[in-house]
This record gives structure tokens, C-alpha cells and sequence, in this order.
């Protein structure tokens, strides 16, 4: 019987120092297996409502679509941009609408009748031929470079303004 408790001691012994080697190389084997995962978030979430935002480096808006809206939280349906007010380039006014079909630029006002009210000088194209293709568009204007004259469109032919 001495024989047999030693053997079942020593049997137990061995299953414990080997079984607790086994247990710590697995353990620690799947502890130097590393993997890396990369998180993508954004700060702050993109989805909401901003009294400011700030970018300090370029900006992509509505890139799949949709519209932009300044000054309105409904832009018209099929533009790209819509901006309810003034436009500006440091700080003076460049562009500017009556709230109808008036456009100014150079002006806050544009004069109603006025399709466009131009505050300013104005320049038209520079060409040295008449444009192309006949016939031309009516009312269509350019400055000849070589003839030095202001051509215009009448009843699709390229004319000088003064003769």
C-alpha cells in the first residue's frame, strides 16, 4: 500500500507541476499575441445642431449632396448654396440681392427694375476675334483688343457699338 500512495502522490505531483506550467504558457502566449485596432472618431460628432463651428483647415460641406445654407435653414431645393443676406470680402459688400430678382454688386441696394446693379467699373471679355459659334446671342458684348471697340450681338451678327 506504501508503494501505491507514493505513486498516486508522485502521479498528482506530476499532473500539478506540469498542469500549472501548461495553464501560465497558454495564458501568457495569448497575452504577447497583440493585436492593433484603430478607432475612428470624430470630435465633435458631425451630426447636430452648432452656434459655432471652426476649421482650421479646409472644409468639404453637403459632399454627397444636399444643399448649404447661410443665413437660412431651408435653402432652395436644387442649389448647391444659398445664402439669405450680404455677401462679403473683407468686409466690403460684393454681391447683394433686393429679396427679389435685383442683384448688386458694389451695393447693399440694388435698385428695383434693375436685373443687375453694377456699382463700379466693369470689364468686359478681351478678345482679338469675334467668339464663336454663330450666330452669336444677343445683347452678348466683349472688347475687340485689336480693334480697340466695344462689339456687341445684333440679330446674331458681331457689330461695333460705335461706328
Amino acid at each position: 500500500m506504501g508503494i501505491f500512495k507514493f505513486n498516486r502522490i508522485e502521479i498528482k505531483n506530476m499532473i500539478k507541476n506540469a498542469f500549472i506550467p501548461a495553464v501560465l504558457l497558454a495564458a501568457f502566449s495569448v497575452m504577447a499575441y497583440a493585436e492593433t485596432y484603430t478607432l475612428e472618431t470624430y470630435y465633435p460628432s458631425p451630426v447636430g445642431a452648432y452656434y459655432n463651428l471652426v476649421v482650421t483647415s479646409d472644409t468639404v460641406l453637403a459632399r454627397d449632396g444636399g444643399s448649404v445654407g447661410i443665413g437660412t435653414s431651408v435653402p432652395a431645393a436644387g442649389v448647391a448654396l444659398g445664402v439669405n443676406g450680404f455677401v462679403s470680402v473683407a468686409s466690403t459688400t460684393v454681391l447683394a440681392s433686393n429679396g427679389g430678382s435685383s442683384v448688386g454688386i458694389g451695393t447693399n441696394v440694388p435698385a428695383a427694375g434693375l436685373t443687375l446693379d453694377i456699382h463700379g467699373l466693369m470689364a468686359v471679355s478681351r478678345l482679338n476675334v469675334d467668339p464663336t459659334p454663330l450666330p452669336c446671342v444677343s445683347g452678348a458684348i466683349y472688347y475687340n483688343s485689336i480693334q480697340k471697340k466695344i462689339r456687341g450681338c445684333e440679330d446674331g451678327a458681331w457689330k461695333n457699338f460705335l461706328q
